[in-house]
């Protein structure tokens, strides 16, 4: 059995915001290749259909010489900005090597916990949406048995948040069972301190977790000793919509509830990266800019007060005619980034922010994987500075630390070096994170049951 939470030491790095299986490193993927036969084609399509191109020879991959390791790392590490679909491929080449059977979580967990550089670490999970609830509950319990066992070999404290599917009847059936997991079984209950959301974001609107929030919350409330912290990947990928549409999705992330927000990356990016021939016009599906208009309307006295511009006639036209389109999720419209619309987005993201403030949500940010996945490219882009300036609590998280080939020390030293945070920033972060531990968001309590 774990220790309870309650007698967690004080830790100095406390990793908030990484995913297990995106820590491996290259000798990990080495190791799961002799486990268990690959399933080369993972890998192979995806690069093919990524890339253009035809893959190396996957068995070059995993000859276990020098030579190998070397072209194995050029294919798996993701080291400078590209579009989401070559990160992808660097993760396929993961799937390609994982089972993510009962045993494998076991050690894998081990594994990455040996090589983990937090004293406080909360690894997700995303197991695939076919696993029964019975295989459910068996891997979570092999995941909680490796993190025991990591605690004790390296003396770290180690905890799962399991990701739930974004798709509403999984993701119940998932948080049914896990709850019932945790009645059932010490070791979930004391391992277990989050439930997170992740994988695609478009089409998966915050508002429509607001009941499943509220259930959370209620659930927290009536059981403080089995208490899940919601942490919700928000504002990441937004390629359906404006950046003001995928702003307010970080605001109403946040205000139906969730205790963390994963990137929040469109509430405070720099607007001037959404200029020229690639990023000056996004397309926005038409059903997202009607919730937009109407966003913007309900709120129109406070937003005017913080000095956005906003031509309440024009609007409500332009709602009444995109109302009449026969399925709006088949439409899009076009939203041109000018020097005065960006000049309103940065108005419209500082209101925002301080939305967020409002709620107490802490907001998880990934330097190095938003810099290269979502290419920001540059520290002038990203949002740190921002979101430190309008005084939202802020941790840094490594994220995929294996791939990106980091580490949150590692993070935490780049970010001292930019503009708007420094060294007295990060001491900051560092005390939000001990503060914003899952357990602790969540109000959890000694449990004395069970």
């Amino acid at each position: 059995m774990g220790a309870s939470t309650d007698a967690i030491p004080e830790p100095r790095l406390c990793e908030l915001h990484s995913h297990l299986y995106g820590c491996l490193k290259p000798e990990d993927l080495e190791f799961l290749a002799r486990r268990r036969p690959p399933r080369r084609e993972i890998f192979l399509d995806s690069y093919r259909r990524n890339h253009g191109v035809e893959p190396p020879e996957y068995s070059t991959l995993f000859a276990g010489t020098p030579e190998s390791r070397s072209l194995l790392e050029r294919y798996y590490y993701f080291l400078e900005p590209a579009e989401f679909r070559f990160f992808q491929t660097c993760f396929d080449l993961i799937i390609s090597v994982a089972h993510t059977d009962p045993e494998e979580l076991a050690l894998v967990s081990r594994r990455v916990a040996a090589a983990e550089d937090a004293d406080y670490a909360e690894y997700r999970v995303l197991f695939p949406p076919r696993d029964s609830p019975a295989l459910f509950g068996e891997k979570v319990h092999a995941i909680c048995e490796g993190l025991r066992d990591a605690e004790r070999d390296t003396g770290r404290t180690l905890r799962l948040v399991p990701s739930l599917w974004r798709e509403q009847s999984q993701c119940d059936a998932s948080y049914d069972q896990l709850r019932s997991l945790m009645h059932a079984q010490d070791i979930v209950r004391n391992y277990t301190v989050g439930v997170d959301f992740c994988h695609v974001e478009e089409g998966h609107p915050p508002a429509a977790k607001r009941e499943f929030f509220a259930r959370v919350l209620a659930d927290n409330r009536a059981d403080p000793g089995r208490a899940l912290a919601i942490l919700y990947h928000v504002g990441e990928s937004f390629e359906d919509k404006s950046v003001e549409s995928a702003a307010r999705w970080v605001l109403e992330a946040a205000q139906a509830g969730a205790h963390r927000l994963g990137h929040a990356i469109a509430l405070g990016v720099n607007p001037d990266l959404f200029q020229g021939p690639e990023r000056g016009v996004r397309r926005e599906v038409v059903s997202e800019r009607l919730d937009q208009i109407a966003f913007e309307l309900q709120h129109r006295d406070s937003l005017r007060d913080a000095g956005y511009a906003m031509d309440v006639d024009a609007l409500m036209g332009e709602a009444k005619s995109l109302a009449a389109l026969a399925e709006p999720e088949s439409h899009s419209v076009a939203i041109e980034y000018d020097e005065a619309r960006r000049e309103n987005l940065r108005i419209f993201q500082d209101w925002a922010m301080q939305g967020v403030r409002e709620t107490g949500a802490v907001v998880e940010s990934c330097p190095s994987s938003n810099l290269r996945i979502a290419r920001l490219e540059d520290h002038a882009n990203h949002p740190l500075a921002r979101f430190l300036a309008a005084d939202l609590p802020v941790v840094i998280g490594a994220d995929d630390p294996g791939i990106l080939k980091t580490g949150l020390q590692a993070e935490l030293d780049l970010v001292a070096d930019w503009p708007g945070v420094g060294k007295s920033a990060v001491e900051t972060m560092l005390v939000t994170a001990r503060r914003s531990r899952s357990d602790r968001l969540a109000g959890r309590q000694p449990c004395l049951y069970g």
